[in-house]
């Protein structure tokens, strides 16, 4: 017979995977954002739904002790947001995409579309050689940090992973959009956050059914404080 779950690790998970998921998600660093208690339909869910190992949540017994953050779910929420993020801006219609050569890309044409916009604005780029300003030479005296964030002049630079970016630069102005997330509320962590977690049924005699996700949406009311940069 299954030993019951262990109302004390289940906690403990709900509250590292929420601490997880704030450490990592940056969308509160650019953008304006509110705060829903319910959901019209129209927001997108992000989320997983793994199959986790009973012992995670079972009482510890002696040194076998397994980490309740070590699945990295809110990490992983996290990430999936700000793919949603940027996905939402490139495949907006209303968004100018410029398209410059890239012989010709340099500290001077990137500044000057910076002065067009006049905003609060971020930079996103992509992570990998396509467009990577730490490698290129000639970006090295525009180039800083404050804290852990770089800065192209004051202005921040996001390092986005992934192929989404490939060969693209984002300019984004915080008040060109709103980020709307739905909060819910955990009862057995006693906790509002943006994360829905459930601990569900057994499926079988070694696994526990976990679903994490976040209910989110991007409002897009100025798409001419956006500039998309295309290398060309």
């Amino acid at each position: 017979m299954n030993q019951i779950l262990d109302n004390n690790r289940i906690t403990e998970f709900i509250k590292k995977t929420i601490e997880n998921y704030e450490y990592n998600q940056r969308i509160n660093n650019f953008i304006e954002k509110i705060q829903e208690e319910n959901t019209d339909g129209t927001f997108v869910r992000i989320g997983l739904r793994p199959l986790v190992k009973r012992e995670m949540f079972l009482p510890q017994k002696g040194d076998v002790y397994i980490a309740s953050e070590i699945f990295g779910l809110g990490h992983s929420i996290a990430v999936g947001e700000i793919n949603y993020f940027i996905k939402e801006i490139l495949n907006n219609k209303e968004i100018r995409k410029i398209k410059i050569k890239k012989k010709e890309f340099n500290p001077d044409s990137l500044s000057e579309i910076l002065n067009e916009l006049k905003g609060v604005i971020t930079i996103f780029q992509d992570s990998g050689n396509n467009v990577d300003l730490l490698n290129n030479p000639i970006w090295k005296n525009n180039l800083g940090y404050k804290g852990r964030t770089l800065q192209f002049n004051s202005y921040p630079v996001i390092n986005i992973g992934g192929d989404l970016l490939k060969n693209k630069i984002i300019l984004f102005d915080k008040l060109s959009s709103i980020w709307i997330n739905v909060m819910f509320r955990n009862r057995k962590a006693n906790i509002i956050s943006p994360l829905n977690i459930q601990i569900g049924s057994l499926r079988n005699d070694s696994e526990v059914d976990v679903l994490v996700n976040s209910l989110v949406k991007l409002k897009i009311h100025e798409p001419n404080q956006i500039k998309i940069i295309e290398l060309v």
